[in-house]
């Protein structure tokens, strides 16, 4: 993971302040986190969840076991953008 070890010291605080930064240039400033009773999903954007892709959006979506791992991919891997 490119910058992992530049996040490790980030409190989780710090890594999402520089995930909602990121969101305002990426996604019109939509940064969403969703946690499952199987892991948390996060991306930027917001999933149509009154249409039929909603689901579909969400299943692509890769599922993390922590939101500090989900947020440290996020920013190494700044296309993940619904």
């Amino acid at each position: 993971m490119g910058n992992y070890n530049l996040y490790n010291e980030k409190t989780l605080e710090e890594l999402i302040t520089m995930a909602e930064n990121l969101s305002l240039k990426k996604a019109d400033g939509h940064l969403t986190l969703m946690r499952f009773g199987s892991g948390w999903k996060i991306f930027f954007g917001t999933p149509v969840i009154d249409g039929g892709t909603g689901r579909d959006q969400l299943s692509a979506q890769i599922k993390y076991n922590s939101v500090r791992d989900g947020i440290v991919s996020l920013l190494n891997n700044t296309d993940n953008v619904v």
